[in-house]
């Protein structure tokens, strides 16, 4: 498959650019309201309506007053970074398919790892808060190492290729005479 058919095939399960400010946005949301959850025990009390239910005890199909804090958060992020990650690059830029895809690869590797080395040796709820990251933990690898691939091949691409001559010579001076 070549970049350009690839590249259609990615259009297909992509958003438009636009959506890409709007999930900065959310995602910058989510990250304030998560810092006021955890500096100032930030409370939203609201009736949510719950297919399961299980703290105390197990509820089915009710309709109970709780903190939705912690959901608008997890809500705000994953859907900012889904919005990020999915949406289209700008009209006009080159195409990134086989960056995205080193991204993409890189990412999953080491989540993989991360996820590996934390089930053998954190647990409880330190194990938890592991799983929990992981719902965000695949794309934000993935934002992180599309930017380094990135850089690295912008960098490459305005290298100057090298002649391979890095020895100085003087200028011959054919002109000048012994007096």
């Amino acid at each position: 498959m070549t970049n350009k058919a690839a590249d259609t095939d990615l259009m297909k399960f992509s958003l438009p650019h636009f959506f890409r400010p709007a999930g900065i946005i959310l995602a910058i949301t989510g990250s304030v309201i998560g810092l006021l959850f955890m500096l100032i025990d930030l409370r939203i009390s609201l009736p949510v309506f719950a297919i399961v239910s299980m703290y105390l005890e197990k509820k089915f199909l009710t309709v109970f007053t709780t903190n939705v804090a912690d959901e608008l958060i997890l809500l705000c992020l994953l859907g900012g970074l889904f919005l990020i990650v999915f949406s289209r690059e700008k009209p006009g830029t080159p195409s990134r398919f086989n960056l995205k895809a080193r991204s993409l690869f890189a990412a999953l590797f080491y989540n993989s790892l991360f996820l590996g080395f934390s089930i053998l040796f954190l647990y409880g709820q330190a194990f938890g808060i592991i799983l929990a990251l992981n719902v965000f933990s695949i794309m934000i690898l993935y934002l992180i190492f599309l930017y380094v691939f990135v850089r690295k091949d912008k960098y490459r691409l305005n290298e100057k290729p090298d002649s391979g001559n890095n020895q100085v010579t003087p200028p011959s001076n054919t002109n000048q005479t012994r007096h």
